[in-house]
């Protein structure tokens, strides 16, 4: 029974750690317009990563093939080269470790996006300014919610 129960635990794949159920499945919004992206955003909600807090400003600069995204940071703006990888999925294109993230949804106006990752790593809430309607947040809510992501660990800009 010991063996049984050890020969179990190898095979068993570990759940990865982040903000959202990884078993969860999670998808990208195919219908979206990479031009209407381009330009400044503000993040008003994140789970915290290393470069994605709430109040940084991001900025796109999108191409068919290649394009960067510039991120405000307290030690000064940084770019990220990246490159598409399907329907609002990105990675970095110089080897970068950060994960693909995924574009979960854009209001119709392009005014509010949902960002995330498959492994959970991050996600964030972007709007055009840092004064996001209710009605905008609560549906960028519900979307990283059906994504598995854990609302709890939401922290929102004050």
């Amino acid at each position: 029974m010991l063996m049984l129960m050890g020969l179990t635990a190898c095979t068993t794949e570990p759940r990865v750690a982040g903000y959202r159920d990884s078993a969860t499945q999670i998808s990208s919004a195919a219908l979206w317009n990479p031009a209407r992206m381009q330009g400044d955003w503000v993040s008003v909600a994140a789970f915290p990563a290393a470069l994605w807090q709430p109040g940084t400003r991001i900025g796109f600069d999108l191409a068919a093939t290649e394009g960067r995204m510039m991120i405000e940071t307290a030690d000064g703006p940084r770019a990220l080269p990246i490159t598409p990888a399907g329907p609002g999925r990105f990675r970095r294109s110089d080897g970068g470790e950060a994960p693909p993230f995924w574009v979960l949804w854009v209001d119709e106006s392009y005014r509010t996006a949902v960002i995330g990752t498959p492994n959970g790593a991050f996600g964030f809430v972007l709007n055009r300014d840092a004064a996001i309607p209710t009605d905008r947040m609560e549906a960028a809510r519900q979307v990283l919610e059906f994504n598995g992501y854990d609302l709890a660990r939401l922290q929102v800009l004050q």
